[in-house]
C-alpha cells in the first residue's frame, strides 16, 4: 500500500470508530421506544454488538501508523540514495 493509502485508511478507521460509538449512543433510545426489559434488552444488544468494531478501530491504527511512519521512512531513504546516485554523475 502507499503512504497515501495508508492515511486514508487510518482517516477512515477514526471515522469507522466515531460512527460505531454513535451508534452505540442512538441504540439507547430503544429503552424509549420499548419500555422496560425489551428495550433494555435492545439497548444492551445494540452496544454488545458495536464494541468489538470499536475496539478493532482502536487496535488496528497504532499499527497502521507505525506502518506509515516507516514507509515514509523508507521511502525518504530511497529518495536520498537517488539524491546521491545522481550528484556522483
Amino acid at each position: 500500500a502507499s503512504g497515501e493509502q495508508l492515511a486514508l485508511m487510518v482517516q477512515e478507521t477514526c471515522i469507522a470508530e466515531a460512527i460505531h460509538v454513535l451508534l452505540c449512543i442512538a441504540g439507547l433510545h430503544c429503552m424509549q421506544l420499548w419500555p422496560g426489559i425489551g428495550g433494555l434488552a435492545a439497548a444492551v444488544l445494540n452496544v454488545l454488538g458495536n464494541l468489538p468494531y470499536i475496539i478493532i478501530q482502536r487496535f488496528n491504527r497504532p499499527r497502521l501508523i507505525r506502518l506509515l511512519a516507516a514507509h515514509s521512512k523508507r521511502t525518504i531513504m530511497r529518495c536520498e540514495d537517488y539524491a546521491c546516485a545522481d550528484t556522483q554523475l
